[in-house]
């Protein structure tokens, strides 16, 4: 048998119908629905105007969503207030593994005491222990330039100052001086 050839025909152009509809074929609008439309606003505004109980319930309800406002701007205030109250007693807050903005203020203050009442305490006993031996190092750091030897002869100064008036009292009590 002989070999068919096929004739290929070429594609056919395809047209989509993208031209605008003609104002003919555009629906004209339901004047009926309209004026029903606005036959409606106008009932509601008579029944808005004449009616004391749509009134009443309008004004109500206006009044409750003003409240609803007032009371949320009011908590979003004292929510920021809470947030600068806790920031300026974080370390009190930190002792406790606080870190929740919203703590309670109540809660902050009592935090905010005992961590108080302890950094008094520690600064009583670092002003008779560490405290004169720093300052006194931090003196001599500038002369000797070695951290290590000015912390040694400011821990010797103050050994000194705290027992040579103990050893001469002691001496006197003795009758060597």
């Amino acid at each position: 048998m002989e070999e068919e050839k096929q004739e290929i025909k070429p594609i056919e152009e395809i047209k989509f119908n993208l031209e605008k509809k003609k104002e003919e074929e555009v629906k004209k609008p339901d004047n009926a629905g309209a004026l029903v439309d606005s036959a409606f606003q106008q009932a509601v505004v008579v029944q808005v105007q004449n009616d004391e109980d749509v009134q009443k319930q309008l004004l109500d309800g206006a009044k409750k969503a003003v409240q609803n406002k007032v009371d949320a701007i009011t908590e979003r205030t004292e929510q920021e207030a809470k947030e600068a109250y806790f920031d300026n007693r974080k370390d009190a807050c930190a002792c406790f593994g606080y870190n929740e903005k919203t703590t309670e203020k109540w809660a902050v203050n009592y935090m905010n005491w005992w961590h108080n009442f302890f950094t008094a305490i520690w600064i009583t006993i670092g002003m008779v222990t560490f405290a004169p031996i720093t300052f006194i190092g931090r003196k001599l750091k500038v002369i000797f330039k070695q951290t290590w030897l000015a912390m040694v002869l400011a821990a010797l100064i103050y050994l000194g100052v705290i027992f040579v008036p103990i050893l001469i009292n002691y001496l006197r009590s003795q009758g060597v001086l």
